[in-house]
């Protein structure tokens, strides 16, 4: 499968760190001001008391940390989607990107932390957060890492290695993927780069020479 990265003209991009609540009064406004969205990306975990201070940290943790995945995951589907799949998003082409995007969103939960738990309001919370230089770093090296990947299987696949030109359609993909969610941490309009443009141009090429 090739997926094609044409660009839209226009194409504005909301900052990713936008919480998912609308945060105006929230009772949970402090953490927002202590850890900042263009630093950090805040995720918020709440539960009804048990009365077992220690499994409503674990529960409420874990529920922090799917807000921090549901606002990367939402806002890079969005735009991969749009980008790499003509809009529309139908067929294999939207399943291949969902899934790498799950898997990228899940990596990255490593990198995340508690910062604070308890009871306020009635409900039991806890507070995660995940700084995104961290995040900037590891892409840039997932960008790197699977460059690397389509440069070698293209050197396969020029000999006419079928196998080969697929792997490298696979890893550019993710590249393309993993630049995305760069960008969009970033706050900057996710276009490819020409690196990306001119190993595309190169795999169309191989595609309809090996057809």
């Amino acid at each position: 499968m090739v997926l094609k990265y044409y660009i839209p003209a226009i194409l504005l991009i909301t900052c990713l760190a936008l919480p998912v609540f609308a945060w105006a009064g929230n009772p949970y406004d402090e953490y927002h001001k202590q850890y900042p969205a263009d630093q950090y990306i805040v995720g918020i975990g709440e539960a009804d008391p048990s009365g077992n201070k220690y499994a409503d940290r674990r529960i409420t943790e874990v529920l922090a940390r799917r807000d921090i995945a549901a606002q990367i995951r939402v806002k890079t589907t969005e735009v991969s989607v749009d980008l790499m799949c003509g809009g529309s998003g139908a067929g294999e082409c939207k399943d291949t990107v969902v899934s790498i995007i799950e898997t990228s969103v899940d990596e990255f939960l490593r990198g995340s932390r508690i910062v604070d738990s308890g009871v306020k309001d009635g409900s039991a919370y806890s507070i995660v957060v995940m700084p995104k230089e961290g995040m900037f770093k590891t892409l840039e090296a997932r960008v790197d890492g699977s460059l690397g990947l389509v440069n070698e299987d293209l050197t396969s696949a020029r000999s006419g290695d079928k196998e080969a030109l697929k792997r490298a359609e696979s890893n550019l993909t993710r590249a393309r993927i993993y630049e995305i969610e760069k960008q969009i941490l970033d706050g900057v309009k996710a276009n490819a780069s020409n690196a990306l443009i001119e190993l595309q141009i190169e795999l169309d090429k191989l595609n309809a020479d090996l057809k």
